[in-house]
């Protein structure tokens, strides 16, 4: 793609320094398959999480962090993907997504020992169980697709969400919250909000990242709210009087999401690297100096 065809923000210098990013924190990447880490066996739960009566087998930690890792690398690409095609509108509502992701496993290797992490795999249970009720409660819709429900309740799953995840009158729980804080001693648990994971992980009570980034665009807005788009349309109404039905990307955003998708990157490659083991401080902090430095400074300096 030459530059004259190139699309206006793909010419930007911010974004251009936020595109070298991208592809310098993939570059680290393979660092991780590399460092040779072994997935664990079933891991004991921590004693002072309460459980259900009888044996329980342990839990499987490794897996989903690797799985949310995962995760955030591939949405990761995904932000690059949109910015690439000039629809920063939709990029943005996957860098909101990202940023979730990064302060969830953040939050997840926190606290002491590894109880957030445990009661998160353990809400798995909580998470089977009432799929297995949604789907049983729509059987006759699959039954008449020719796809007969595979799911069955388990007895296992159902002790957890009893004895485990309870509300303040110990019923079991009606949050769909998977992030749960519990008390030592009393054993007692209460479901985290996605905005008190921001506010621990800014160390703020008023989070630039939550309130700008994250709680201004509410699910809502960014989902499915004609917000970023009426601009462009109002605009269209001075050239034409009918409706029209076509893509119109908003260029204008690709910047502020590649450069906030490369913020989320890092805080994941920090809690990754941490729960591993597997030091790239070095490599990491080269890159988040680079990152500082004001992109529409072009004599170097930053922003002041």
């Amino acid at each position: 793609m030459t530059k004259e065809a190139s699309p206006r923000h793909a010419r930007d210098e911010g974004y251009q320094l936020s595109l070298q990013l991208h592809g310098q924190l993939e570059a680290l990447y393979p660092r991780i398959e590399q460092y040779a880490a072994y997935f664990r066996v079933l891991t004991p739960v921590d004693p002072a999480l309460p459980q259900p009566p009888g044996k329980t087998g342990g839990v499987r930690l490794d897996p989903v962090m690797c799985a949310l890792a995962i995760k955030a690398a591939t949405t990761k690409r995904a932000v690059l993907a949109l910015c690439e095609l000039g629809d920063g509108d939709n990029a943005l509502v996957l860098t909101r997504v990202l940023l979730e992701n990064a302060c969830l496993l953040e939050w997840l290797i926190r606290g002491e020992g590894r109880r957030r992490l445990e009661a998160y795999v353990m809400f798995m249970s909580v998470q089977h169980e009432r799929v297995v009720a949604t789907v049983n409660r729509h059987e006759a819709r699959f039954l008449a697709a020719g796809t007969p429900p595979q799911l069955i309740s388990d007895q296992y799953h159902r002790g957890i969400w009893t004895h485990m995840f309870q509300d303040a009158k110990g019923r079991p729980t009606k949050s769909d919250r998977p992030t749960w804080q519990f008390e030592r001693g009393s054993g007692k648990g209460e479901p985290v909000s996605v905005r008190a994971l921001f506010r621990e992980i800014t160390e703020a009570d008023q989070s630039f990242e939550h309130e700008v980034l994250y709680g201004a665009l509410g699910s809502d807005i960014v989902h499915s709210g004609p917000f970023s788009l009426l601009t462009r349309v109002q605009r269209l109404m001075g050239n034409r009087e009918t409706f029209v039905l076509a893509p119109m990307p908003a260029p204008d955003l690709c910047t502020l999401a590649l450069a906030t998708s490369n913020a989320a990157m890092f805080l994941v490659l920090d809690s990754l690297t941490e729960y591993l083991g597997l030091d790239l401080s070095g490599e990491l902090g080269q890159l988040k100096a680079s990152a500082q430095v004001n992109p529409y400074d072009f004599d170097g300096g930053t922003e002041q």
